[in-house]
């Protein structure tokens, strides 16, 4: 086993412990979910770090600003970090509506980029077709009020289907692009959990 995916398993752990423990304690599985971004955006920088002498290490250089992006739309995040530095201008940055178009362009287009990147090794269309239309569904349903569970269901569908994609059959660039899937196995495993709550 990878040393990145035996992070992402201790991850993982911590938090289904952390849940297992509220449960026992409270009644209610309860995960910390609000360092999610925190979290997802750590171990972006950490694998990059360990990796960026490797093939396909720009697929992880290209998914910080990403991450980034998502922690300041998180609510948590941007209080925590507004308090922590004193930068009260980073909680309004993220109820801005242009903000939240670029941040909604940014995070759908690196997956769609990343789809691309993988049809390009695998050179296979159906596959392509598949993930660009759950990613497109993923998309649609933003705009659908009370869509919210099939949304995420849809998003996690193109997250398995992808981290499958890349371990079976992804040639070029394969180190980059399997840390990549470790990355978005988390993203998945993290998501999900809040469905426990």
């Amino acid at each position: 086993m990878e040393r990145e995916l035996k992070i992402i398993i201790l991850i993982f752990l911590v938090f289904f412990i952390f849940g297992l423990t509220s449960l026992v304690d409270s009644g209610h599985f309860v995960t910390p979910i609000f360092l999610n971004q925190l979290v997802l955006l750590a171990v972006a920088i950490l694998f990059y770090a360990l990796n960026f002498r490797t093939p396909g290490a720009f697929i992880l250089l290209i998914y910080i600003p990403v991450l980034l992006m998502s922690a300041l739309m998180d609510g948590f995040t941007t209080a925590y970090l507004a308090q922590k530095w004193n930068l009260p201008q980073l909680i309004g940055l993220r109820e801005m509506f242009w903000f939240s178009l670029f941040y909604l362009l940014i995070y759908f287009g690196f997956f769609f980029t990343i789809l691309l990147i993988t049809y390009n090794n695998i050179r296979s269309t159906w596959l392509l077709l598949v993930g660009a239309l759950l990613l497109s569904t993923t998309i649609t349903l933003l705009f659908v009020p009370g869509a919210e569970m099939i949304r995420d269901f849809s998003f996690f569908s193109f997250l398995l289907f992808f981290i499958l994609m890349v371990n079976r059959k992804s040639e070029q660039n394969k180190q980059g692009m399997t840390v990549l899937s470790y990355q978005l196995l988390l993203l998945f495993l993290l998501e999900g959990m809040e469905y426990f709550h």
